[in-house]
């Protein structure tokens, strides 16, 4: 769904870095105006409605996604179009089938937009269900939302591929030694630096008034569900802070509706958290490289930077040789120095590399006929290219390996050095030559 998006826009725009950001751009703000729609649905007044989407949007993580091409724009908007969708479903609304139709719409689209969106279906299946019992018949609108549902789970079953669970396992491993309170306890820091002060508050509202607001409980439900999910990953040793903001921002849809009615009120619980949000997300965002380099470079926040060595698996370990959080951050906010594109007769050129940032930049760089393939990354590999066909060549770039790992180099009849073979910004290039099927002669 994310390539598909970043494919139309560059078409009618062109391949800068403004047509690439675009999608995300209007699904993190689309996002945004659903949930005001939602919180307004469940009865919070216009300013608390308000205060509930500047919370949200102010939020570093949904900053941050707004401002790049990342799977969770489109998997938030998708999932806060369900909840808003089920609250508009309410047994006494006149367009209810219409609205459970675009209800199981939206948690295909979940599903489909990324992993951890194959949660949602069991929960929408359910309150299809109990629709149809409380209906005693099964409506058109029912029966479609329940096919667009499993014909998701289908799509999801013909595609299994057992590397990209291989893939989920490795995201944010904790290093050896880590007790299982230091995992959760760094696990809900994170996510409170990332979700905002605001958002964490407004979900606790939301779920404190589920007992009053039954319409809010299907969405409450996934947000459950969601947050399990994540809390059983973080006992086991891994943690992805960005995890949370789903399950937060579902109960802090509730959250809003659940304000204080009188309005100075709302003003004074909400309003100094969301600024304080929309603050820390303007100092990480490109281009406020000052007050990110003094962060990074205060002694007192050391530790806290260090703690990511904590859970760095092997994944990111593959990814880049540095270790602390400020380096990983300016190493993908600097600009790549693209190496020559490879001249002659022949495919398209395909990269490949360790730091898939790294190939993506080349890959843009060398014109929109080139493609980035990422066999190390279950993940990325499965959405971003196939593997070659026998006999084709790839140019494989890193800033660290002067050579491709034994794997890679075991597939390809030749490995030559590439233009200079290392350019003056310790971008390494090599040409391998001839991909090699299973049995063929090297």
């Amino acid at each position: 769904m994310t390539v598909a998006a970043v494919r139309v826009s560059t078409a009618i725009f062109g391949d800068g870095t403004f047509a690439i950001r675009l999608p995300g751009v209007l699904a993190a703000a689309g996002a945004t105006l659903v949930l005001v729609r939602g919180a307004r649905r469940l009865g919070a007044s216009p300013r608390a409605a308000l205060w509930t989407g500047v919370a949200f949007a102010a939020s570093p993580w949904q900053t941050y996604v707004g401002t790049v091409m990342h799977p969770d724009a489109f998997f938030t908007l998708f999932l806060l179009i369900f909840a808003e969708q089920i609250i508009a479903a309410a047994p006494d609304s006149p367009g209810r089938d219409r609205h459970r139709l675009a209800a199981g719409a939206a948690a295909a689209g979940v599903a489909l937009s990324k992993l951890t969106g194959a949660l949602l279906l069991p929960v929408a299946l359910a309150w299809l269900g109990l629709a149809a019992h409380r209906d005693r018949r099964v409506t058109p609108g029912t029966a479609g939302g329940a096919a667009l549902v499993l014909s998701a789970a289908a799509l999801l079953a013909a595609h299994h591929d057992p590397r990209i669970l291989a893939g989920v396992r490795e995201f944010g491993r904790f290093a050896d030694g880590a007790s299982a309170a230091t995992r959760v306890a760094l696990s809900c820091l994170e996510a409170v630096v990332l979700s905002g002060a605001a958002l964490p508050a407004l979900a606790i509202a939301g779920v404190a008034a589920a007992r009053r607001m039954p319409a809010a409980r299907p969405a409450l439900a996934a947000a459950a569900l969601l947050g399990a999910w994540h809390l059983v990953f973080a006992g086991g040793g891994q943690v992805k802070a960005n995890w949370w903001l789903p399950p937060l921002t579902l109960a802090a849809l509730a959250g809003g509706a659940a304000l204080p009615v009188r309005s100075w009120l709302q003003g004074a619980a909400l309003a100094p958290a969301a600024l304080l949000a929309a603050g820390a997300a303007l100092a990480f965002l490109p281009g406020a490289g000052g007050l990110r380099d003094r962060l990074a470079d205060d002694p007192r926040l050391g530790r806290l930077d260090l703690a990511y060595t904590l859970h760095t698996g092997e994944r990111e370990r593959r990814v880049t040789a540095t270790r602390r959080w400020s380096e990983r951050v300016t190493e993908f906010l600097r600009p790549v120095p693209v190496p020559a594109r490879p001249d002659g007769p022949g495919p398209p050129p395909r990269i490949v590399g360790h730091d898939y940032g790294l190939a993506f930049a080349v890959a843009r760089a060398w014109g929109r006929d080139a493609e980035a393939w990422l066999p190390w990354d279950p993940i990325w590999a499965r959405g971003c290219g196939r593997p070659p066909a026998a006999g084709e060549d790839l140019v494989f770039v890193s800033r660290h390996r002067t050579e491709p790992p034994r794997d890679l180099a075991a597939r390809f009849r030749a490995i030559e050095p590439g233009p200079g073979a290392r350019n003056d910004d310790g971008i390494v290039v090599l040409y391998c030559r001839h991909w090699l099927e299973p049995g063929d002669a090297p």
